[in-house]
């Protein structure tokens, strides 16, 4: 891939929903300030109910959450450097994750089959030192690598059960990402892709299905961050990626799983997954390859006694050239960290939701209750 500016080098089946339990940076706007009395500040926690009542929508069942930081991302490069810098992080943060989705039936389920993606991500900048998988009732499946690269198990339960339960519990090693800046040459919009990077990249470069006078105003509305940002690459996302933050509302049970990115462009309000799904049609409009992304993120110790402080995440995914992919979080209007446990992409939500499945005989009144727990940990010597 090139820039304008790069040289070249380069029948009664119910189907089950999934369970949702830089050259210089601009900064993100700090979050409230919570402390009193001189106490250090605290980031302020924009949480999904969770009271282990039936959810309102789908979106609400996994505490899908905002949460804003007063502390400046470690993975942006700042504008003006600080009068005293703080003590680097670590390189390596190790999280322990325990997720469980528990379904119950007012009729028995006899017959369905199901698909888990909770395995989280191994590679270069995460390590999976434990996985568990626990179903219930037990039912033999079997592990694959679905199209998307998401380590995922298949399960079919033919004796019948009115509770199924589905426990995860990881250790995860994380590493900072480095700092996100422009290359030595600026990376310009519009970028121009090789026909073979292009032919690679098309599930992530289709804009979504949409009415084309819906497109061209959302065309219109991502264009104009690329204007105001001199058309440069890397802050034209940074300033997208605040806005979102800064200007759409959190609001949990707002929407549903049929809310499309143009509902949320004109209504100005959602939960993680609307403004993923939003950023990655802007970003698709401006020719930039975008994928979501599910997982986890961590919120902070101050919040250990919050139900939901910590919960389920939906974020964004974009390939920038000579980089790679690299996480945005509009929700937070930050940068992927070491805060952010990554699980399952794909185009959408559905390529990556943790748990889906189909009921072929049974069941109905579904009750859905999901808990998340992330903490860091020492690992022994």
């Amino acid at each position: 891939f090139e820039s304008s500016q790069f040289p070249e080098e380069q029948d009664t089946a119910h189907h089950i929903g999934p369970s949702r339990g830089f050259g210089p940076m601009q900064q993100p706007p700090p979050g409230p300030r919570g402390a009193a009395g001189g106490a250090p500040q605290l980031a302020q926690t924009r949480l999904a109910e969770s009271d282990g009542a039936e959810p309102t929508s789908d979106r609400d069942a996994s505490g899908l959450h905002r949460v804003s930081s007063n502390e400046e991302p470690t993975d942006v490069a700042p504008r003006n450097a600080p009068a005293s810098v703080p003590a680097p992080r670590p390189e390596w943060v190790t999280m322990r994750v325990r997720h469980l989705t528990a379904y119950s039936y007012e009729e028995p389920v006899e017959l369905s089959s199901h698909v888990l993606r909770l395995s989280p991500v191994q590679d270069a900048e995460q390590r999976l030192i434990e996985h568990r998988l626990v179903v219930e009732p037990t039912t033999p499946g079997s592990d694959f690598e679905d199209v998307f690269g998401n380590r995922s198990r298949r399960m079919r339960l033919e004796k019948p059960y009115t509770k199924l339960s589905v426990l995860s519990e990881s250790i995860i090693q994380v590493k900072q990402p480095p700092v996100l800046h422009s290359p030595q040459r600026r990376m310009t919009i519009p970028l121009v892709w090789m026909p073979w990077q292009r032919q690679m990249m098309l599930p992530y470069l289709l804009p979504m299905e949409l009415p084309e006078t819906q497109l061209r105003e959302l065309s219109e509305f991502a264009m104009s961050f690329a204007e105001r940002q001199d058309f440069d690459l890397v802050e034209t996302l940074v300033d997208m990626n605040q806005t979102i933050y800064r200007d759409f509302a959190y609001v949990p049970g707002s929407t549903n799983i049929e809310t499309t990115p143009f509902d949320v462009y004109t209504k100005r309000r959602g939960v993680c997954q609307d403004f993923a799904n939003l950023f990655i049609c802007l970003a698709r409009l401006l020719n930039i390859a975008a994928r979501y992304r599910v997982g986890y993120i961590y919120t902070g110790a101050d919040y250990a006694n919050q139900v939901q402080s910590e919960a389920s995440h939906a974020w964004v995914e974009l390939y920038l050239p000579w980089t790679g992919w690299r996480g945005f979080d509009p929700t937070n209007g930050i940068l992927a960290g070491t805060d952010h446990i990554r699980v399952a992409c794909g185009r959408n939500y559905r390529d990556a939701t943790p748990t889906s499945g189909t009921l072929y005989k049974g069941g109905g009144g579904e009750r859905l209750k999901v808990s998340v727990r992330v903490e860091p940990i020492d690992l022994p010597e």
